[in-house]
């Protein structure tokens, strides 16, 4: 593979909202590891382009997960107040 292009950091938080607006949704974004072009699929719109057939190749794409397949949220923040503020846990 050729060099890679980073993502820019505002393309990449576009594409973690709109993954995480679609909840309920099919909705998907990938980063290209070669462009760091953002590639977005919003179920049945039409106002992105066509996916390559080869999106599944994680060697080329990364899937940008959503908030719940990162870890992030409610147990998160509460399991770094149990840890690093104790006092305030409660």
């Amino acid at each position: 593979m050729s060099e890679q292009t980073p993502v820019k950091l505002d393309d990449l938080e576009d594409a973690l909202l709109f993954v995480d607006a679609g909840s309920g949704f099919d909705t998907a974004a990938w980063v290209c590891r070669e462009t760091g072009a953002v590639l977005w699929h919003g179920g049945d719109s039409d106002d992105f382009g066509p996916l390559p057939a080869d999106i599944d190749d994680a060697e080329r794409y990364v899937a940008v997960p959503g908030k719940r397949e990162s870890g992030l949220g409610k147990p998160l923040a509460l399991e770094f107040a149990r840890t690093q503020l104790p006092a305030c846990y409660e």
